[in-house]
């Protein structure tokens, strides 16, 4: 099987309306694909859109691919090597849902998940947020706290404006979302393809331009998984700087729309950089300069956060 191929639904054995598009980027892990793939429902109002990010043969079965034999799975093999937001990119222009699911291939949905959503199916809202938990992947026993801070945001939601705001402009990551397919298309969003935090901006856009058309659900439909040697576990000058530049940025389109309250602190991120070298919080203060933000935005806030939880 070539590298390149697609495998595309035939429009003969699909309805016209698609309920859901799953996007899912991969890489090297296909028995974790599989997994995610058994989580999700085989039904005709939903299509599953894989994107292979040039997997390595010696880990992956071309001809073996998980999802090959469904027809409701399109599977695009690229050799571009872009990371997860090139891959969500190519699967948002395969999308025919109308509404857009993330997931990454080493997590998957919980039990009655689709049932969740089918409830929201027909909301009006252009942005859903459900809840999610966190487990190490080896058992899916054991919780991890890598969720929590989405669980918290979720659990203090009470319907005010600034408890919406904290979801809109602190839960980064697309999972346990549903994005009405309109919402991203009308804005022309899409992720940044980068080597770390790729989602950040399109979650604060979406956010953004969802404006108040926003529900939010206390339901759980998802599990993220943690495992030593994933992108989230993976800690380098590469992927800190990676992720130090989409600070500046979410920062700056935070302070653009008069969000100020919602600007990351720059100060602690530059000081810590030491540990890569002496000469990288300085590389990082240029940085802040340059982009026109303030290395002390809201310095106060995260001191008395940590002082006072």
């Amino acid at each position: 099987m070539g590298r390149n191929l697609e495998i595309f639904i035939e429009e003969g054995n699909m309805k016209q309306c698609v309920l859901f598009s799953i996007i899912i980027p991969h890489k090297n892990t296909p028995q974790l694909l599989e997994r995610c793939l058994n989580s999700i429902p085989n039904r005709e109002d939903i299509e599953i859109i894989i994107v292979d990010d040039n997997s390595d043969p010696t880990k992956v079965n071309f001809n073996n691919y998980p999802g090959i034999n469904n027809e409701r799975t399109t599977i695009v093999f690229s050799k571009e090597g872009n990371g997860a937001g090139y891959a969500r990119n190519v699967g948002l222009q395969k999308a025919k849902g109308k509404w857009i699911i993330f997931a990454d291939a080493d997590d998957l949905f919980v039990k009655n998940a689709f049932v969740i959503f089918d409830s929201y199916a027909d909301s009006d809202s252009k942005l859903i947020y459900f809840n999610m938990v966190g487990r190490y992947s080896e058992n899916l026993e054991k919780e991890h706290w890598r969720t929590e801070y989405v669980a918290k945001l979720i659990r203090k939601y009470d319907g005010s404006l600034l408890s919406l705001n904290n979801l809109k402009y602190r839960c980064f990551g697309p999972c346990a979302k549903m994005y009405r397919k309109e919402l991203i298309t009308e804005h022309n969003l899409v992720f940044d393809e980068v080597t770390a935090g790729n989602d950040v901006m399109f979650s604060i856009k979406t956010a953004f331009y969802a404006k108040s058309s926003i529900s939010v659900s206390k339901d759980t439909v998802y599990c993220a998984t943690y495992r030593e040697g994933s992108l989230t576990s993976t800690k380098n000058y590469s992927s800190y700087l990676c992720r130090y530049k989409i600070k500046l940025s979410a920062n700056t389109f935070l302070k653009n729309h008069y969000l100020y309250e919602y600007q990351s602190p720059l100060l602690n991120y530059i000081v810590k950089s030491i540990r890569f070298g002496i000469n990288k919080p300085f590389i990082l203060t240029y940085l802040t300069i340059k982009s026109n933000n303030n290395p002390f935005t809201n310095l106060l806030k995260y001191f008395l956060k940590k002082v006072i939880p």
